[in-house]
């Protein structure tokens, strides 16, 4: 009482980045303490079974156009040139990798490429040239020709991984409600210069 009295609490950015987190903690405490049903488990098992199984197997073409932002900026190019039947394995720069993948899963295609190439390669669309997506080589146009999924999990086996995903999604839901539940009690106006 006796800070708040002194007005220690007026101006201090840590005092503010407090209250945030509290306002942001009553926000999303529901989440913590909600159990799912196993009916809103299996849903979400069901929209993403790909992250949950033994995963699937890709076969995909590679093409290195190169490290930096020129390489990056290449890629617009080299696709309208194999949209118009360029042979793709003439095209590009050489590199020790393979051209041509067949049946590889996600963690080897990580082992490969790096991480955020195979999550790429998960979200890529089949039979179409995507990118540029970057390797720890540098900048590639992937084309994916096949997925072989297997089996879809049982919730039994995966069901922590489900719903610690279903939980960090659902409280980023109820925040970002929050958030726009508190904007919407203010009327914002920027004053320009």
């Amino acid at each position: 009482r006796e800070a708040i009295r002194l007005g220690l609490d007026q101006d201090d950015p840590v005092i503010r980045r407090r209250l945030r987190q509290k306002m942001e903690f009553l926000a999303t405490a529901a989440v913590y303490a909600a159990r799912p049903d196993d009916a809103t488990l299996a849903a979400w098992l069901a929209r993403y079974p790909g992250k949950y199984g033994g995963g699937a197997r890709y076969s995909f073409d590679q093409l290195y156009l190169g490290e930096g932002d020129r390489a990056k900026a290449l890629a617009a190019a080299e696709k309208a040139a194999l949209a118009t039947g360029v042979d793709w394995r003439a095209a590009g720069q050489p590199l020790a990798a393979p051209a041509a993948i067949d049946d590889a899963g996600k963690a080897d295609i990580a082992n490969m490429f790096g991480d955020d190439f195979a999550a790429a390669i998960g979200d890529a669309k089949r039979g179409d040239w995507t990118g540029p997506i970057a390797s720890g080589f540098g900048w590639h146009l992937v084309r994916v020709r096949a997925v072989a999924v297997s089996e879809p999990p049982r919730l039994a086996d995966v069901r922590q991984a489900v719903e610690n995903d279903w939980r960090a999604a659902t409280r980023a839901e109820r925040e970002a409600k929050a958030y726009q539940a508190l904007l919407d009690g203010y009327t914002i106006r920027i004053a320009r210069p």
